[in-house]
């Protein structure tokens, strides 16, 4: 893999990897602002796809891994971080593509697949709370989201991304000493501070947005081939929660697949990059 590149978009200064040529994979990470990024995209993962003839393309959203914060309060919105997220695969000038996102990740290809028809060709989700059937986008009291993040994690970089995961070996000493960096950059915690201030004003913009993207899933507005990918272990959601996805999109998506893998944490695609891979370079060729 190359070092990472920079861009300006809307404005805003953006991090990212462009590999590749080919049909474009465009993948978003989850995460919260002011933490994580999209390192959590494995070299492994990406260069199977890469050898598969695929132009791979990951992004630090807005306010996220190096990319920068939000100018304004108002701005500490996922309809702003769809809009970067939006303008930065237009800037690459991008159409066509297969769009993939974990966890809240999923939430933003799922909308940018919404509002931009043009852009995405197929849709890959991978184990996503954010983009449940059942439960509100905000991990409230009684959700395992709630009680992962604010009753178990720590704090603690390294130890939080164990409680995060079922196995150790993706741990690398290059990705926790990355994620220790982003933490505490002087970025990262400006944007936690700035999201606690307008949290709830966050929320209650994103439950109407991802209200809206259910309500395209059922209603059959969305008929685009789709793949959905799950990591069985993942503290913050439940098989159940792939099996809910799957259903509400079944009478409308003819080329939907489901793939679980067990003892897997947030991030199968961190803890099985190759297996993971080949479920998107097979589900590409396929459909």
């Amino acid at each position: 893999m190359s070092d990472w590149k920079y861009t300006t978009v809307d404005g805003y200064r953006t991090r990212y990897k462009d590999e590749g040529t080919g049909d474009p994979i465009v993948l978003f990470h989850g995460g919260e602002f002011g933490a994580g990024g999209a390192d959590t995209w494995r070299d492994e993962m990406i260069d199977v796809l890469v050898a598969a003839g695929h132009r791979v393309v990951v992004v630090d959203r807005l306010g996220q891994g190096m990319t920068d914060n939000p100018r304004t309060d108002d701005d500490y919105r996922m309809s702003a971080v769809v809009a970067h997220a939006t303008a930065f695969v237009r800037s690459l000038g991008i159409t066509g593509a297969t769009l993939g996102g974990q966890s809240r990740g999923a939430f933003v290809a799922s909308r940018i697949a919404l509002e931009n028809p043009d852009l995405c060709a197929r849709l890959v989700i991978v184990n996503s709370a954010t983009i449940s059937v059942k439960y509100p986008a905000e991990g409230v009291p009684g959700t395992l989201t709630h009680k992962t993040y604010a009753q178990t994690m720590t704090g603690d970089v390294p130890t939080d991304l164990r409680i995060m995961s079922s196995t150790f070996e993706h741990l690398t000493d290059e990705f926790v000493a990355s994620r220790v960096e982003i933490s505490a950059l002087p970025k990262s915690q400006e944007a936690r501070t700035a999201f606690k201030r307008v949290a709830e004003e966050m929320y209650a913009e994103f439950e109407v947005l991802k209200n809206q993207v259910l309500k395209w899933f059922i209603g059959g507005g969305h008929r685009k081939p789709t793949l959905i990918l799950w990591g069985v272990g993942d503290p913050t959601t439940r098989s159940s929660d792939a099996l809910d996805l799957f259903d509400v999109m079944q009478p409308h998506v003819d080329a939907l697949r489901l793939h679980m893998i067990n003892r897997s944490g947030h991030w199968p695609h961190r803890e099985y990059p190759v297996e993971v891979a080949d479920e998107i370079r097979d589900f590409v060729a396929r459909h």
